[in-house]
């Protein structure tokens, strides 16, 4: 899912410096453990969103990968990653795979209140895997933590994208 909306790295920054403190780890009843339901284990309240597996997992990984995808593109943009060894190809085709098995979206924050009246927030996916609507329903995320998951499906494409893009061009230029 790419657009073409300009990158913005310090939007993506801010909404970094918003969201509860990481690691965030997704466990999956059956998978990962055998009592309770789904749910993202943050150092502070756990998050239940009610998402798939896939999902929760994208969301889980986005909390660790998207300050480093930011640092990758900012060192590249400025020119000072000339090693090129902070994140792999594989690595960056790690972190695109947990972002196509998630639901394509669009992911956007509704705050209306109307369907959901017991969350004034949450997050509409607008396209899952099955053609679909879904809706995350937060149980233990802020308003933050939403936003910066809402935004993370459109944002870890685009940075990997944009770093791809970045290497290509310093390979061309003999850089």
């Amino acid at each position: 899912m790419h657009d073409d909306h300009p990158l913005d790295l310090q939007a993506i920054e801010a909404r970094v410096r918003a969201v509860s403190s990481g690691p965030w780890a997704s466990y999956i009843e059956g998978r990962d453990h055998w009592s309770g339901s789904d749910f993202i284990m943050t150092p502070g309240e756990d998050i239940e969103l009610g998402a798939t597996d896939e999902d929760q997992d994208f969301i889980a990984a986005a909390r660790r990968e998207v300050p480093r995808l930011v640092a990758v593109a900012r060192r590249l943009r400025s020119a000072a990653d000339p090693s090129g060894s902070e994140m792999d190809a594989a690595e960056l085709a790690r972190i695109e795979k947990l972002a196509d098995r998630a639901s394509p979206g669009p992911w956007t924050l509704v705050a209306d209140g109307t369907e959901h009246p017991q969350f004034p927030i949450y997050i509409r996916i607008h396209r899952t895997r099955e053609g679909g609507e879904m809706d995350l329903l937060p149980y233990g995320a802020t308003a933050d933590d939403l936003k910066f998951i809402a935004h993370c499906r459109g944002d870890i494409p685009r940075l990997i994208a944009e770093i791809r893009r970045l290497r290509a061009h310093r390979e061309h230029s003999g850089g």
